[in-house]
């Protein structure tokens, strides 16, 4: 089962052995219902990516066709196939959708944006070529800027940044892709396996199962002792250890939370949970700096 937080809005997606994509708190689907427990999202083929932001989902066909839907107030009867340009010449290897946009990254290393491209009032249905970027394995949307892991294990992000969501060290926006920094300062963020973004911080696992977070504490997303009104804002990775001798596999973002899938194979949620997208059949809202584990269907 492979599991996919969404960024920027309150879902939470798996890819089931079948290819069968799944979602659970905000559906895209039906009248835009939203589910406590995981739900088939119905009339697609196949997938092997999947991904949802604020307003919009994504998938990539086991075929390697783009879909998208969502976007607007009635999300039942919009499945709609995107990608016939030059983001149709490659096989796409990672997806993510942030707020208003989306991202994706191909197997020849390049990242494709669509939607209201951030920074700008740009409306695009079709992928558009990020520039200065050929290396890219993974790509990761919030609400207002992307982060991408280069195949050397280094992360690059830009756009919003004033809340340190960029991980520069330094608070204010790049238009640029900027390299993230160490938790002291000094170097690179290095050998990084695992990155997602949420509505403002990012979020990223090493070779180690070390798990650093950076940007915006709403909903406690650095771990625990969170106390409402008393967010904080870190423009540096900070080492968050939550699990004891279990290490992180990897992890997703949400708008305001964070998902992990550990060693032991269990998915783990914890922040501010809004719609159900924790997975675990809870009451919401609620905040948590407990990680709760996700019951997943056979």
């Amino acid at each position: 089962m492979r599991i996919e937080a969404s960024p920027t809005g309150f879902s939470l997606t798996a890819i089931d052995e079948r290819g069968r994509l799944l979602i659970c708190g905000q559906t895209f689907w039906e009248g835009n219902e939203y589910a406590n427990r995981f739900v088939e999202v119905p009339q697609l083929p196949p997938v092997t990516r999947a991904a949802a932001g604020a307003d919009r989902c994504a998938a990539v066909t086991a075929d390697g066709r783009l879909y998208r839907w969502g976007e607007t107030d009635n999300a039942d009867d919009v499945l709609t196939e995107i990608g016939r340009g030059e983001a149709g010449r490659t096989r796409m290897t990672g997806l993510s959708c942030g707020y208003g946009f989306a991202a994706a990254c191909g197997e020849d290393g390049r990242v494709y944006v669509w939607g209201r491209l951030p920074g700008t009032e740009t409306l695009g249905d079709e992928p558009v070529r990020a520039e200065g970027i050929d290396d890219a394995q993974a790509v990761a949307c919030g609400c207002r800027h992307i982060a991408v892991l280069h195949r050397d294990g280094t992360v690059s992000a830009w756009e919003s940044g004033g809340d340190g969501r960029l991980g520069t060290g330094r608070f204010g926006d790049e238009p640029q892709p900027c390299r993230v920094v160490s938790p002291d300062g000094s170097g690179l963020l290095t050998g990084v396996v695992s990155l997602a973004a949420g509505a403002g911080h990012t979020a990223a696992v090493d070779g180690d199962g070390r798990l650093f977070v950076w940007g915006r504490n709403v909903g406690g997303v650095f771990g625990s002792g969170y106390r409402f009104g008393c967010e904080s804002a870190v423009p540096l990775p900070v080492d968050v250890s939550l699990f004891g001798s279990r290490s992180v596999r990897k992890v997703y973002g949400g708008h305001d939370c964070l998902h992990v899938l550990l060693s032991d194979g269990s998915l783990c949620s914890w922040g501010l949970e809004t719609s159900g997208e924790f997975g675990c059949g809870a009451a919401v809202p609620r905040i948590t700096d407990v990680p709760q584990k996700a019951e997943l269907t056979d």
